[in-house]
């Protein structure tokens, strides 16, 4: 039996077929229904001439996923080889470090000494460089590794003489000192047991920190009324007057000039707590009388009114006067 494929009468465009059987052979022991061993067709036979190859239904799909499945892998075996050399280049310079830092303790470290010890301050030191070093310890052949910044800064705020310091180390043999003095703001006179009087300075927070012949060349005032237990550098004064002189280094800060003008400043105890500041004009022969505080305002009143006086010529049978109230008060001498 012989079958052909001929074009429908009702095709436009795209030819069309009627597929008929070509050849028909019945296998042998195939059972009693006709089998069919091949089976040709002229669409078929045309698909295969130009395409070369047999299409399998759903392996086409399959074949163009493929490469898109590969191109999304590599990025991520991209980044995952960075990460690793990142991790490994990271490890590495660690452990460097780690290496490093253990030679140096353990080698080089115990032989640095300090050579070099630079000394800075704020103000004028009372101290040469030589009892700075001693103070410090710094001058005894000093391993650099073994300075501690704190410890040296606690020892030389325990002198008197000095306010506050800052220590720096500068590898490899450096060790930096910055000090902040104690400035005298006034000077008093102690006596002793045996009926001699010690010049001493003290600063505003009321530190004992100069005695001896040197204080008397320092021109400032000098406080009276004042009982010392005990004559040494580093005793502090009652802290009943500690505000009076924080008030005193004020001024001094300010208008250095109006301070020029005191004398003297001689403290009396009224009680247990508090007291009242007789204050003696460096330019007048006149006390006046003044609270437990005095400001610039204050002492520029106190020394026009003690102007005053003077060019009325009166100042003489006047005894003292008062400013402890809004009003001034005369105090006349007895005659």
């Amino acid at each position: 039996m012989t079958s052909t494929a001929t074009p429908s009468s009702t095709g436009t465009e795209r030819e069309k077929y009627v597929f008929r059987p070509v050849g028909i052979s019945r296998e042998k022991g195939a059972g009693t229904a006709p089998g069919y061993r091949a089976r040709r067709y002229e669409n078929t036979a045309k698909e295969n001439y130009f395409t070369k190859k047999k299409a399998v239904p759903g392996q086409a799909g399959r074949q163009e996923q493929q490469p898109e499945n590969r191109r999304e892998s590599r990025p991520e075996k991209d980044s995952r080889k960075v990460t690793r050399k990142i991790f490994v280049i990271v490890i590495s310079v660690l452990s460097f470090i780690l290496v490093i830092e253990l030679l140096f303790n353990f080698i080089f470290a115990p032989k640095l000494q300090v050579k070099k010890i630079l000394i800075d301050a704020e103000n004028p030191l009372m101290l040469s460089k030589e009892e700075i070093i001693g103070i410090t310890g710094l001058g005894n052949q000093e391993l650099y590794h073994n300075v501690n910044t704190e410890d040296v800064r606690a020892k030389l705020l325990k002198h008197p003489a000095v306010k506050d310091a800052r220590v720096n180390k500068t590898f490899p043999d450096t060790v930096s000192l910055y000090i902040v003095p104690r400035i005298p703001l006034a000077v008093s006179l102690a006596e002793t047991n045996s009926g001699y009087s010690i010049p001493l300075a003290f600063d505003e927070e009321g530190v004992v920190f100069q005695i001896g012949a040197d204080v008397s060349d320092l021109k400032l005032p000098v406080v009276s009324g004042l009982r010392f237990a005990d004559i040494r550098t580093g005793v502090v004064l009652p802290k009943e007057l500690v505000s009076f002189l924080k008030d005193m280094k004020t001024i001094k800060t300010r208008e250095p000039v109006l301070l020029e003008a005191i004398s003297e400043l001689k403290f009396i105890k009224k009680n247990e707590i508090d007291y009242e500041v007789l204050l003696f004009p460096e330019h007048y022969r006149l006390p006046v009388r003044i609270g437990r505080s005095i400001d610039a305002q204050q002492l520029k009143y106190m020394l026009m009114v003690l102007d005053v006086v003077s060019r009325e010529g009166i100042i003489d049978r006047l005894k003292e006067l008062d400013f402890r109230t809004a009003d001034v008060v005369y105090t006349m001498k007895e005659e």
